[in-house]
C-alpha cells in the first residue's frame, strides 16, 4: 500500500526531472520518466487521488459556427 508522502515524493521528482526518489530511507531510482507516471498513476488510483475530481472536471463545450452568410 502506498502513502500520501510517497506520492508526494514521486511527484515531486517527476517535476523536478530525476528518476531518483527517496522514500523516506530507501531511495529509489527509476529507469525511465514512462515508469514514474505509471506508477503515480497506480498511486493515485489506490491512494484515491483525482477519483473523486473526474467527474467534476468534465466539461461539454458545444460550438456554433457559420460562414456568415445569411441565406
Amino acid at each position: 500500500m502506498f502513502t500520501q508522502q510517497q506520492y508526494e515524493s514521486l511527484i515531486i521528482s517527476i517535476s523536478q526531472g530525476v528518476l531518483t526518489v527517496r522514500y523516506g530511507d530507501k531511495l529509489t531510482q527509476y529507469r525511465t520518466l514512462e515508469e514514474m507516471l505509471k506508477l503515480k498513476d497506480l498511486m493515485e488510483q489506490e491512494l484515491g487521488i483525482n477519483a473523486a475530481n473526474d467527474e467534476a472536471n468534465k466539461r461539454r463545450v458545444f460550438m456554433k459556427h457559420s460562414k456568415g452568410l445569411k441565406g
